[in-house]
Order: C-alpha cells, then structure tokens, then sequence
C-alpha cells in the first residue's frame, strides 16, 4: 500500500503522508515506530479532506509479522487536531479524533483479492495487498483519519435548516393531516 490504489487507468497518486516500513525491518519482536506529518504534508492532506485546518496528525505503531508470514499486523494509536467546514454557515468545525486501531496487511495477492469477495459490513476488514517491500505506515493512519471526520460538520451555534425543522411550524393548522384518510379507512 504505497502510492494511493490507480483509479480509472491513471497512474497511482503519490500519498502526501508516506512513511514506508520496509518489511526486512519487522523482526520477531515487530517494529514500533511514531510517525508525525510534516507541515507541507499537513497542507496537503487539508486539500485531500477539503479541511479549513490540520495542525497535528501523528501516531505510535508497532507492526508484527503474523504466524502465517504472508500477513503483517499494524496496530496503533492516531492523534489529529483538524477543523472541517460547517455545512450550514462555511465556519469552523473543530474535531480533535483519536483512535486505536489494527489493520492486516498481506503480501499474498491471492488472500487479498479472496477477502473481497465477501462483503459483510459486521465482519472485519480484510488485508490489504502490500505493494513491493513495505507497508506505508502514515497512509495507513490517514485512512483511520479519515474515517474519523464528521460527514456533515456542523457548528454548535449553525442554524436548523428548515428540512431538519420537519414538517411543524407556521401554517401547520391549515394543512390537511396525511393521516386522516387512513384514519376514515379504518372505519
């Protein structure tokens, strides 16, 4: 997992987070490692996630070669202090996510592309193909980022939006109840 996976025939993007761990590194008793993104790395993972700010993004990991050698562990701990944008007025969201995680990773084509074919959302996340001799560790903590990020962002202060205020609200008396004709039915 070193370049972002190629989309639609284009050549692979180079990810802006990239901290390889070559697997020769992986002794018996695994490698542990912090990684921390550099300014311009945080700048362009802003454009990435389209965030207004991204002034930490850091992790302590270990990797550890599984039983069965074609499979490698990554368990870890993220940390980020980021600001998305509120859906409502455009200002500031500030989110500070940290989260435990573990990802498999594989060397073994055949066990990734096996694990794909079953798609359960309760089961866990299959392995992920290692792409030459190294795990990219800071792409792999971009991706439990991301997954931490509010889908819709929204300031304590932003206001209802009328679609969320429901149906409830001025003229309300006069508008026929949906349910009275069912109501006749029954009787």
């Amino acid at each position: 997992m070193t370049p972002r996976h190629q989309e639609h025939g284009h050549a692979p993007v180079r990810a802006e987070f990239s901290r390889p761990a070559r697997l020769g590194q992986v002794t018996e008793k695994g490698l542990r490692l912090t990684v921390e993104a550099k300014a311009e790395e945080r700048a362009a993972l802003m454009r990435r996630f389209d965030l207004l700010a991204l002034d930490k993004l850091e992790a302590e990991l270990e990797v550890r070669r599984l039983e069965r050698g074609d499979l490698y562990e990554v368990t870890g701990r993220f940390s980020a202090d980021l600001a998305q944008e509120c859906v409502v007025t455009t200002d500031p969201v500030p989110l500070k996510p940290s989260e435990s995680f573990t990802m498999l990773f594989t060397t073994d084509p055949a066990v990734a592309d096996a694990a794909g074919i079953d798609v359960d959302a309760e089961a866990e996340d299959p392995p992920e193909l290692i792409e030459g001799d190294a795990i990219d560790l800071g792409e792999a903590v971009v991706q439990q980022m991301a997954m931490a990020l509010d889908p819709y962002p929204r300031a304590p202060d932003a206001p209802a939006v009328a679609a969320e205020q429901g149906t409830e609200g001025e003229g309300d008396e006069d508008r026929p109840n949906p349910f009275a004709v069912l109501s006749r039915l029954r009787k």
